[in-house]
């Protein structure tokens, strides 16, 4: 049965014909997309969750609008769009002519889809999930899966110099018809088997699912006598533009990076910089924030379920909330940011701002404390930076106890650098469930010998925050019993860290002390700003960051600039070839 044709131009619906969007019958369907647009998203993702029926239909009781809208002149006229309210997909055709619902719009709206961003590929998949129209004319199929092929290109183009994609383009051209008689027949094949249109919406997911469509490919360029390329500057504003705003470059950054008078390793400086301290668009600082929210990992503390406390109102957003205030009231100062963030006394406290969500007696504030914009300080016995943070120990802990091997875990990985082998699978990793025992006394378990050569590695760095309930509260006692943080950490490796530790700010204290976990810290920003682990080659990468770092004061920004202009950062390594 072919769709209801549509008369573009018609002056009278019932000349014009049905507009067709629903998929209650979809072969019925004579448009691109459905009623409500890109809303259509939002409805499938909450029958999706369970709080939408999916047979519902809406009251549009008194929804005719307060104004006469039109009829205006060009809804007349086969060559504009018709439609209000486009999606971005389909903005600016006006301009170019095209009629809604014709070959050229459907051609045009496909490109737009399929050319863009990789954060746009929920529109290429929601165009190809509606592609009924036109589905039964072959010769549109192929020429909508032609043009898609060559946006795929202008796509690809994007992200090298122009003068390759020339030089590239006429065996590029060549390889488009040899995939296009590939895709051809996947489409034949579909039809016949599924109906019409079920081919052409295979070949176009073939087409999205290419790896030259989904991911982004660096070094272009010929490989140097010690295998490594080195990156366009294109490629370059491009990887310096995700690295700190994981968006495409802004205009801007492209045309800084065209200037051949300098050094590409001088504009990465001077464009980081300005990224970095761009206070219209802090898209950059935003990216800082985010990588000490991965590094301490507390925003976790949200996905921690506490059962609520008579006469204390946990609310974990908050918290985090709390937290962030501090980081980034740290990156404003830069200055010894890693080692403030491990030792500081003072807090920013919001959350006796919200109410009914949370309770200063988490901060071990009496109940009638008063919010403030300043800056908390805190005794020295009682909090010292992320570490005793509420928000940290509720992301460290489980839902109705501490959790000490965790916590042990985070700073065998995080400051020290180290590692420990996973659970085996004929362990039954549990504590007793005793209710007269302590957290402490029942963690006996893991002292067993075949369980305490890794747990050594954790439970003495974990076990001086037990000073904290599960909640992040201060406490002197548990179960009546007075609480015990002392611990002896051993076997470190690193100067300084191992012996008896009495208090969870001794070990704290130690650690910000310590050169080695300030260059485990400028590790994982390595990874977190270049995407990948640190090799031995990058090690020239990693001290001069780390001078960098340690000659500006303890500077986050001083760190990132020298990472980002790096050889690390300028070349990539020259893939092997698998033939053979």
């Amino acid at each position: 049965m072919r769709p209801h044709k549509i008369s573009w131009g018609a002056e009278t619906p019932s000349e014009r014909g049905p507009i067709i969007g629903s998929f209650n019958k979809a072969q019925d369907r004579n448009v691109i997309g459905t009623y409500s647009g890109g809303y259509g998203l939002y409805r499938a993702l909450a029958i999706a969750a369970g709080t939408l029926d999916p047979v519902h239909k809406p009251d549009l009781t008194n929804t005719t609008p307060t104004t006469s809208i039109g009829p205006f002149p060009q809804r007349f006229n086969p060559d504009k769009i018709v439609g209000s309210d486009t999606p971005d997909a389909e903005r600016g055709f006006t301009a170019l002519g095209v009629a809604e619902g014709s070959p050229a719009y459907v051609r045009k709206h496909v490109e737009a889809c399929v050319s863009r961003d990789l954060p746009g590929m929920p529109s290429a998949v929601t165009a190809i999930k509606s592609l009924s129209l036109l589905g039964d004319r072959p010769q549109h199929r192929y020429q909508l899966l032609r043009h898609s092929l060559a946006a795929r290109l202008t796509h690809l183009a994007r992200w090298v110099s122009p003068a390759m994609f020339v030089e590239s383009a006429v065996p590029a051209f060549d390889a488009i018809d040899a995939e296009l008689a590939s895709l051809m027949g996947l489409l034949k094949k579909v039809d016949a088997e599924l109906g019409v249109p079920r081919g052409l919406q295979a070949a176009y997911a073939a087409i999205i699912l290419q790896p030259e469509t989904l991911f982004r490919f660096e070094g272009t360029g010929e490989a140097d006598g010690s295998n490594l390329v080195a990156l366009s500057r294109r490629e370059l504003a491009t990887s310096l533009s995700f690295a700190l705003t994981d968006l495409p470059p802004q205009t801007h950054l492209l045309q800084a990076f065209e200037n051949q008078d300098l050094p590409v390793r001088d504009i990465l400086r001077v464009e980081t910089r300005r990224l970095l301290d761009d206070e219209k668009r802090p898209v950059a600082k935003k990216r800082l924030l985010q990588f000490f929210q991965e590094y301490f990992d507390y925003e976790k503390a949200e996905d921690v379920f506490k059962d609520q406390l008579k006469g204390h109102k946990h609310w974990a957003p908050a918290l985090v909330y709390d937290l962030n205030t501090l980081v980034t009231r740290t990156l404003e100062k830069d200055r010894q940011v890693f080692r403030t963030l491990l030792t500081t006394h003072d807090y920013y406290i919001h959350i006796g701002s919200h109410k009914d969500h949370g309770s200063p007696l988490t901060y071990n504030l009496p109940p009638d404390w008063k919010p403030t914009e300043k800056a908390v300080p805190f005794p020295k016995d009682q909090r010292m930076g992320v570490l005793t943070h509420p928000a940290w120990l509720v992301a460290h802990s489980g839902n109705f106890d501490n959790d000490p091997i965790r916590r042990g875990h985070w700073f065998r990985y995080k400051l020290l650098g180290g590692s420990i082998p996973d659970i085996p699978i004929n362990v039954d990793a549990k504590l007793p469930d005793d209710k007269a025992m302590t957290l402490r006394e029942r963690m006996h378990v893991t002292r067993v010998e075949e369980c305490y050569k890794c747990h050594s590695k954790m439970n003495p760095l974990g076990l001086p925050f037990e000073r904290y309930d599960h909640y992040g509260r201060y406490r002197f006692n548990e179960l009546d019993k007075p609480v015990d943080t002392t611990s002896k950490v051993v076997n470190t490796g690193v100067a300084g860290v191992d012996g008896e530790v009495k208090t969870p700010f001794e070990l704290i204290g130690r650690l910000a002390a310590s050169t080695h976990c300030e260059q485990v810290f400028v590790r994982y920003v390595f990874r977190f700003f270049l995407g990948r682990n640190e090799t031995l080659g990058d090690a020239g990468t990693l001290q001069n960051a780390h001078k960098a770092y340690v000659e500006n004061d303890g500077s986050m920004k001083a760190l990132v600039i020298s990472l980002l202009s790096s050889d690390s950062f300028l070349f990539r390594a020259k893939l092997k070839s698998s033939s053979g």
